[in-house]
């Protein structure tokens, strides 16, 4: 079993974050969010432990998800993804 590299966190209505659970990879987290916002709206971060870094946000009312290119992804990864989206 894989250590898990992703915390889950949710904002309360003064902004703190309360730490829910870890999971072991992103896709798991994404889905895991997903699932939280259905049962308990508001907004969810996942942070990558070993980057420290917020990688996902889920948040407010639209639920719409957003993924961050961390900074550690290649130039080649962002420019065809820039390409796409262009």
């Amino acid at each position: 079993m894989k250590a898990a590299s992703y915390d889950i966190l949710k904002k309360d209505v003064l902004g703190y974050r309360i730490w829910l659970e870890a999971v072991e990879d992103l896709r798991k987290a994404s889905v895991r969010i997903e699932e939280l916002a259905l049962h308990s709206p508001g907004k969810y971060i996942v942070f990558n432990q070993q980057t420290s870094r917020v990688v996902t946000a889920l948040g407010g009312w639209r639920r719409r998800l957003r993924t961050q290119i961390s900074a550690g992804c290649s130039s080649k990864i962002f420019r065809q993804t820039k390409q796409t989206f262009s």
